[in-house]
């Protein structure tokens, strides 16, 4: 079985996090014995562009050998509008022609999002009849306002693939309001849990209860209302503690949102962080508190399960999926009451969560085994239809 993924974005030098799931599920396919390679069209921001930059990246391509499968990349520039995804779409085609032509043709390629990724696709299965799978990861599908917006040009994608994945049963919800009797597989993200485990020797010796958010600072995100319900929480809880990683457009305003409500000896912006510096924020933290309004899943949150932490979480999308007894609380989007309770309710009962427990969890559900069977046997069932 031959493989070919087709992410429409992936982790690079400048965003070693941009993506990350894609890559661990090419890792996960890998190791459970698939051949499987990647293409991928690097499209670093124009903000990024100086002519130093320019000379290593005026879409040269490249190939990265990553022991168990290869990464044939173009290195280029994320240019607007249309002109911009026109330019993407191509230098794709481009570089699987020229991944056919030292691989051999793939059985099957497996896209990760309809936009780019999908509409590339489209044109590579009518050139080289080679038949496509999507995975859906957008919320862009579960916002009522981008909804209509994206309709149309979805349905193309969605109508040639020869299978359709979502990561929630929200998502996939979604992508059937679309208005096609597209048939869903619903299928979630991965974890490595051998990766993202609990460290045994590190205890919380001094009683400070450490509350940990990690996620793009955006509006989307809502760590504004964090701090807020945060800021409440420590009026009557001294020893609580607050670290928020991630960049993003609103660190300046969160900045000076800290500094207003005086927060600036409990709550820390500790700015961007790798895999293994996350992994670390989050064995030494008490609990994940993740505050989005849309979200397809919410990786960070079986992430923080994998390490033994339980969570608070909005009823976002993707979390809904993920809850369950044991592992945290819930609460509404935008709701700063609720998550003042929520966050009051764990500082009280935070010795009722077993890590053993929720790690548990984590493992049964979304380890690499487990999610890698259930994607082979779509592959299977795919490739088995069209040799009919």
């Amino acid at each position: 079985m031959h493989i070919l993924v087709l992410p429409s974005f992936y982790p690079d030098d400048s965003d070693t996090n941009l993506g990350s799931f894609f890559k661990e599920q090419v890792k996960m396919l890998a190791e459970y014995g698939i051949r499987v390679n990647v293409v991928y069209v690097e499209h670093k921001s124009l903000r990024r562009f100086t002519f130093r930059a320019l000379k290593y990246s005026h879409f040269q391509s490249t190939l990265n050998d990553e022991i168990l499968w290869k990464e044939y990349r173009i290195k280029g520039w994320n240019i607007p509008g249309r002109i911009g995804k026109s330019v993407w779409i191509y230098l794709t085609k481009k570089l699987v022609k020229k991944y056919i032509s030292e691989n051999g043709k793939p059985d099957l390629i497996h896209v990760h999002n309809a936009f780019w990724a999908g509409e590339a696709a489209i044109d590579i299965k009518k050139k080289f009849k080679i038949p496509f799978i999507i995975t859906e990861h957008s919320s862009l599908f579960i916002s009522e306002n981008e909804l209509q917006n994206i309709q149309r040009k979805a349905v193309d994608v969605f109508t040639e693939a020869s299978g359709i994945i979502a990561v929630s049963k929200r998502l996939g919800n979604s992508i059937k309001q679309i208005g096609q009797n597209f048939k869903i597989n619903i299928i979630p993200n991965i974890v490595d849990t051998d990766f993202f485990k609990p460290d045994v020797q590190k205890s919380n010796v001094n009683g400070v209860i450490r509350f940990l958010s990690i996620g793009y600072l955006n509006k989307n995100k809502g760590h504004d209302l964090l701090i807020e319900a945060f800021s409440m929480v420590s009026n009557s809880n001294q020893n609580v503690r607050l670290d928020i990683c991630g960049e993003g457009p609103e660190k300046s305003y969160l900045r000076k949102k800290i500094k207003k409500l005086n927060l600036g000896n409990k709550v820390m912006l500790s700015g961007h962080q790798n895999k293994i510096e996350i992994l670390k924020k989050l064995q030494v933290s008490d609990c994940l508190v993740h505050t989005s309004y849309f979200e397809t899943f919410g990786v960070v949150l079986i992430e923080a399960m994998s390490c033994g932490i339980p969570f608070i979480t909005t009823k976002c999308g993707g979390p809904e999926d993920i809850i369950e007894e044991g592992v945290g609380y819930m609460t509404d989007p935008g709701n700063v009451n609720m998550l003042v309770g929520a966050m009051g309710k764990f500082i009280d009962c935070k010795n009722e969560f077993s890590k053993l427990n929720i790690r548990s969890i984590a493992i049964t559900k979304y380890s690499h085994d487990v999610v890698a069977e259930k994607i082979v046997q779509i592959y299977s069932k795919i490739l088995n239809k069209h040799s009919q």
